[in-house]
């Protein structure tokens, strides 16, 4: 699999993604939270920002890396 871009780094967001973009395709990421807690992310129709400002947000991941979309096709 790919991986990148970093979506989440020390609890901000890594880049300025584009929350207008209309890009919204199956994606999946990897995040750790500030405890250690590891969380794994599918979602079906997102763009980078939303992904990004969940895993930042209600998941509450310090730091995320996207990981690959194609391979997410195949669930």
């Amino acid at each position: 699999t790919q991986s990148g871009p970093v979506l989440v780094l020390d609890g901000a967001a890594a880049r300025p993604f584009n929350p207008a973009s209309a890009n919204a395709r199956t994606r999946n990421a990897v995040g750790v939270r500030a405890d250690g807690a590891v969380v794994f992310v599918l979602a079906d129709s997102v763009t980078f920002f939303q992904l990004a400002e969940a895993m930042r947000g209600p998941l509450r991941c310090r730091n995320a890396l996207y990981l690959d979309g194609n391979v997410s096709q195949l669930y």
